[in-house]
């Protein structure tokens, strides 16, 4: 009886079993004898693989293996492992009756009976290929990503831990950094900032600030591995998980200093062209000031010297008009200076012996400096000449000594120093030979609000009356038309180096600059704003030997004089006729032709160059087409140059500057009305 029912109870217990493993259809469940070949197969079993119980029972489970791993003989070593160590388990390809194959998960367990004898062995076969697919998917999404990064060389992309210290590390990181993944790896990305910043605790503030507004960005200097620093654009972010939790921080650094440069050279090109637009507008302004001026300062000598020959005036109004004849002179050295500023016609270029020059001009700065100031003169031999207005030349170097002079008002070393400079674009001027000369004090220097407005014309620091603040401007204007420039360096305590920058030229060219005399101290009125030493002011013209004039008394000059402003033509007309010459005017040239057309004999026709209408050089050249050989001299504070033929200066042609003195204009008139033709 209890054998039978033992017998009923271990029957019971196997179909029950059976049931079990028949109704597990997501795993196939069966069993192998000990050398592989299959005894039981489950419903699972044949969902998976495709083989009913009947043609699965009795094959070698090796015949789901890729035939790749049935070659390497990997379903033999999977039963060997088992048997040694009673459990194997691997992922893998599995191959079903179809030959379709699925990724499968495989444990392999051994079976022994009590006494230790292999029975056989478990196997469990699970389908896992959507879990695999999806697994796969995010390794080839991760790998693509990490291509994706490593690929970009352009930007710096690494991540930080909480802490800020480095995790990984991308190719552009390498490129823009300079260092290898294995010197950055574990390191605080603070060892990219510089020592100041460092020291300011700016990378932590920024982690901080990334942390609590999910996102911080910044530009600033970063430091490389050899000690070279950049201009970078810097992004962090912080990176948190599933469950919003911080895991650390992506940071994105980028290499703008290229963009930044190209930012500051197209800003400096808008501030040249918004300089260069202001001064031409201020030259305009300046020129038409001048002339105006000038006309004013003509009359005002012009009748200040008629009062003055006036014999009933006693000795305390001769000295006041001396003192106002002294002012307006003065006042005309202000004029002559704005002329310079606005003049636009091109200088006069030449090759000079730079060295040569500032000798020259080292001898007026000796006499007219404080004996506290040292002159050091630091000419470099062999330096090679230079291609400049000799004039122009003369007036800036001894503009900018007298500048210098000026800042060492306690004393100090004026060093004027010439050497020859290869410049190669980093200036205003072409790549090329460049001769530089330049003048440097150990004054008060000036701070950086000044200094941005060194050169701005009629800009100045000293004292009313001291300076009119077209100095530096002229300096800065002569060099930018000969293809030059002028830099200027200064510090408050420390003193101040302005650099002249001339082209240079060829010393087979060479051309010998022009002496200067005692009279260029004139250019000491005004240490600040000289004026050039080719414009005389009108105490210093000085008339030129007169020809014999062979001409009767009782047949005086005849001059047609053509000025439409009202007060210079009276004062002019006063001292012209004053000296027994017959005038004719008019008020234009229109005027002036109707004059000449009806006038059988005019010794000398005398002009004005702006006048309304046709202008002063037209105004010649038509009378001269009606009177061939016709003499001229034109009066005006304009450009001296002709820019209609036969007005050009010449033995009957000359020009005289507004405002001129009395006895300087007769002389030229009778000079130049009975010169003998080809004199």
């Amino acid at each position: 009886m209890s054998n039978r029912a033992e017998k009923v109870g271990s029957s019971s217990e196997e179909v029950s079993l059976e049931m079990l493993l028949d109704a597990v259809v997501d795993y196939a469940i069966y069993m192998l004898d000990p050398e592989g070949y299959i005894s039981s197969w489950n419903a699972g079993a044949e969902r998976i693989k495709g083989y009913p119980t009947s043609e699965a029972l009795g094959l070698h489970f090796s015949q789901f293996f890729t035939p790749e791993d049935q070659a390497t003989g990997k379903p033999l070593l999977g039963l060997n492992i088992a048997e040694r160590t009673g459990r194997h388990e691997e992922e893998g390809w599995r191959v079903r009756k179809d030959g379709t194959r699925f990724w499968a998960f495989t444990v392999l367990d051994a079976i022994r009976d009590k006494e230790g004898n292999l029975l056989g062995f478990a196997k469990v076969t699970r389908d896992i290929s959507e879990r695999h697919a999806a697994e796969q998917a995010l390794l080839d999404s991760e790998w693509r990503f990490r291509m994706l990064v490593d690929a970009v060389s352009d930007y710096a992309i690494y991540m930080l831990d909480t802490q800020g210290c480095i995790t990984n590390w991308n190719k552009g990181a390498e490129r823009i950094k300079g260092y290898k993944a294995h010197e950055v790896l574990g390191r605080h990305f603070s060892m990219f900032y510089t020592a100041e910043e460092q020291e300011a605790d700016r990378p932590q503030q920024g982690l901080a600030r990334a942390l609590s507004e999910g996102r911080y960005e910044s530009e600033g200097v970063r430091v490389r591995k050899d000690g070279s620093t950049f201009w970078a654009n810097v992004t962090i972010q912080p990176i948190r998980d599933d469950q919003d939790r911080m895991v650390g921080f992506a940071k994105v650094t980028r290499d703008i200093t290229e963009q930044r440069e190209a930012h500051q050279a197209l800003e400096d090109a808008r501030e040249e062209l918004h300089q260069a637009q202001k001064m031409e507008a201020l030259g305009h302004l300046s020129g038409g000031v001048a002339h105006d001026f000038n006309n004013f300062l003509t009359a005002i000598i012009g009748n200040l010297e008629t009062l003055k020959s006036n014999p009933d005036i006693d000795e305390r109004g001769q000295r006041q008009i001396e003192a106002a004849l002294q002012a307006a002179e003065d006042g005309g050295a202000v004029v002559r200076q704005m002329m310079v500023f606005a003049r636009n016609k091109p200088l006069k270029l030449v090759t000079v012996d730079v060295n040569e020059t500032v000798q020259e001009i080292a001898g007026l700065v000796r006499r007219s400096a404080h004996e506290n100031i040292v002159l050091d003169l630091d000419l470099h031999e062999g330096v090679m000449p230079a291609q400049s207005d000799p004039v122009q030349l003369q007036t800036s170097v001894l503009n900018l000594a007298l500048n210098a002079c000026d800042a060492m008002p306690d004393g100090g070393t004026l060093t004027i120093k010439t050497e020859h400079c290869e410049l190669e674009g980093d200036h205003r001027v072409k790549p090329g030979s460049y001769i530089c000369v330049s003048v440097a004090d150990t004054g008060e220097g000036m701070p950086e609000d000044v200094l941005a407005h060194a050169f701005d014309p009629f800009f100045t620091t000293k004292e009313l009356g001291k300076g009119t603040g077209l100095g530096l401007s002229m300096v800065y204007g002569a060099a930018q038309q000969i293809g030059g420039d002028v830099s200027i360096a200064s510090k408050v305590g420390e003193g101040t180096t302005v650099k002249l920058i001339l082209p240079a030229g060829k010393v087979e060219d060479l051309e010998r600059p022009k002496p200067l005399t005692r009279s260029d101290e004139r250019l000491l009125a005004d240490t600040e704003s000289e004026e050039s030493p080719e414009t005389e002011s009108a105490s210093q013209q000085t008339a030129r030997p007169e020809q014999p004039n062979d001409t009767p008394k009782d047949k005086p000059l005849s001059i047609l004089y053509v000025e439409d402003d009202f007060l210079v033509g009276l004062a002019t007309i006063e001292i012209l006729e004053k000296d027994g010459m017959i005038v004719q005017n008019a008020a234009g040239a229109e005027e002036a032709l109707e004059i000449l057309d009806k006038s059988e004999e005019i010794d000398l026709l005398l002009t004005d160059i702006g006048l309304p209408g046709m202008s002063g050089h037209e105004l010649v050249a038509e009378a001269r087409r009606r009177r061939p050989g016709l003499r001229v001299l034109f009066l005006t504070g304009y450009d001296r140059s002709g820019p209609v033929v036969g007005t050009e200066a010449d033995e009957s042609t000359e020009y005289m500057d507004k405002p001129y003195k009395p006895d300087v204009l007769l002389a030229t008139v009778r000079r130049l009305a009975t010169a003998e033709p080809g004199a």
